[in-house]
């Protein structure tokens, strides 16, 4: 079985805080254009990761 690893960088800011950000349109983006129809998408991020789990958290 084939396993392709694909890696794109995307950079967003937030409005402040307390803000949310939707990546379900960039995700979807980057699904269409390496065509893929399985698999799992990983999603990493670095810096508003602990604020985004400490806002949920409240």
């Amino acid at each position: 079985m084939h396993q392709a690893i694909r890696h794109e960088m995307l950079k967003f800011t937030t409005t402040g805080r307390r803000s949310v950000l939707d990546l379900t349109d960039d995700i979807t983006l980057l699904i269409m254009k390496y065509r893929m129809n399985a698999g799992v998408v990983h999603i990493k991020a670095t810096h508003t990761t602990a604020r985004v789990v400490e806002q949920e958290n409240e």
